[in-house]
């Protein structure tokens, strides 16, 4: 009976251990798949988030060629704004320093044509001594024959265009008039295509303005209309037509010449003291007709 109860025993405590170690087993295969289903779940959430997040994954970069590349173009790309940056800049103070600059050189052109004007007016105005009959006899020819040419030959002739017109426009405005008159002059033959060269004649009639001689004022104003019909300087080459047309008592002429610029350049500067200076030979036309009228009329001859 003992015996019975002994083999019983071992029989259970050998059917327990292998219980235990089937349970043992069926848990480490548990574990296993459980580990396994666990790894493909965290490889799904990772291909999930690279495919959701890749710019922001390749930008973070990890140590991969990727991220280096990605952050290498952006340095380079923050470097080429700066630099445009700067360059933009640049251009926007240039543009500002020219602009001044034209202002500047505007505010001296009218500046000196003021002068020159005050300095014609007040060489017309001056009372002239009476003339002999020598005298009258040369007003009248340089009325008619234009004065000679300033020799030319002593001003250096290997100076670019704007070199010379400069220089010349640098005697102008020192007033030595006698420098400017031969440098201008010989502008005009050396350069006479050049886009300065409207700006040369229109001087080179002021100067010879200022020196009191209108004959050749005209023919320079005039030149430089023809050649520059639409230059900067046609508006005032009529103008001063005007006034040398003026000065050699051709009133209509001048009429003529004042008439053209308001009829071609209506917004001009000069218009409006053309149209000033027409009004003026309207009213002295009109205080001269009464005078007309007042002469007597001729006798008829007598009848024999």
């Amino acid at each position: 009976m003992k015996t019975n109860l002994l083999a019983l025993l071992a029989a259970t405590i050998l059917s327990t251990n292998a219980f235990a170690q089937n349970v043992q087993v069926d848990a480490a295969s548990l574990q296993q798949r459980l580990d396994r289903i666990e790894q493909r779940l965290s490889v799904t959430e990772n291909r999930g988030s690279n495919t959701t997040n890749g710019i922001s994954t390749m930008a973070s970069g990890n140590g991969s060629p990727t991220g280096t590349a990605m952050a290498d173009l952006q340095e380079r790309m923050s470097l080429l704004e700066r630099q445009g940056d700067q360059v933009n800049g640049g251009v926007e103070r240039l543009s500002h320093a020219v602009e001044q600059l034209a202002k500047q050189l505007d505010l001296m052109s009218k500046d000196y044509d003021q002068r020159l004007t005050a300095l014609e007016q007040k060489s017309a105005a001056a009372p002239k001594p009476a003339a002999t009959p020598v005298a009258a006899a040369a007003d009248n020819t340089s009325a008619t024959t234009p004065a000679a040419a300033p020799a030319t030959s002593d001003v250096p002739a290997n100076l670019s265009a704007t070199e010379h017109y400069n220089k010349a426009y640098a005697y102008l405005t020192a007033a030595d008039y006698a420098n400017a008159l031969k440098w201008l002059s010989a502008f005009t033959e050396r350069f006479p295509d050049d886009k300065l060269a409207d700006n040369a004649w229109y001087w080179l009639g002021e100067v010879h303005l200022v020196q009191n001689n209108p004959q050749q004022a005209l023919v320079a104003f005039k030149e430089g209309l023809q050649k520059f019909p639409k230059g900067a300087k046609a508006p005032a080459n009529l103008y001063k037509m005007g006034l040398a047309l003026q000065q050699l008592k051709q009133d209509s002429f001048a009429k003529s010449s004042w008439e053209k610029l308001l009829k071609d350049f209506p917004n001009a500067p000069e218009t409006a003291k053309a149209k000033q200076k027409l009004e003026e030979l309207k009213k002295a036309e009109a205080a001269a007709a009464p005078k007309a009228a007042e002469k007597p009329a001729a006798k008829p001859a007598a009848k024999k």
